[in-house]
């Protein structure tokens, strides 16, 4: 249908990035396991969409 020009047909997606660095890891036995706290801080979100022909629409979401 996106072929014959009836539909514009896009793909899409989101993500978020933290702005604070976080290293989610870290070596530990079994017997003395290692918690680490969670992330905090401020995040920056993307939405995209994205055709076939490669025309991409993006938007920064605070």
């Amino acid at each position: 249908m996106e072929d014959s020009g009836y539909i514009d047909l896009y793909f899409g997606d989101q993500s978020h990035f933290g702005l604070t660095p976080n290293v989610p890891y870290a070596w530990q036995t079994k017997e003395n396991p290692v918690l680490l706290p969670a992330a905090k801080g401020k995040y920056q979100n993307v939405v995209g969409l994205i055709t076939r022909k490669n025309k991409l629409y993006f938007e920064y979401l605070f």
